[in-house]
């Protein structure tokens, strides 16, 4: 759960930029015009171009880099509730 939480936490996904992080030339990410900003511990944040300016994606430095998208802003969502065999009640686990 605390993944999930950290995913969706778009100060967090901001978190590594500072004065010593380099633009990069403007991008194409799927159908998305990014700039690519990375930061000085490897992390690169492509915000997008136009406006409102916001995270689109989320690339991480070091051995095994990890890469969150965040390019459905906006885009309908319809969430159904599990089966209920498949619902665990936390205050009796």
């Amino acid at each position: 759960m605390d993944a999930v939480l950290e995913v969706s936490d778009l100060e967090l996904v901001l978190a590594g930029t500072s004065d010593r992080s380099t633009k990069l030339p403007v991008q194409t990410f799927e159908s998305w015009q990014v700039i690519p900003v990375r930061a000085a511990n490897g992390d690169t944040v492509y915000v997008n171009a136009g406006l409102p300016v916001y995270p689109v994606r989320l690339v991480t430095g070091g051995v095994e880099p990890i890469a969150n998208n965040y390019d459905k802003f906006n885009d309908p969502l319809v969430v159904n509730a599990p089966p209920a065999a498949q619902v665990i009640d936390l205050d009796s686990a």
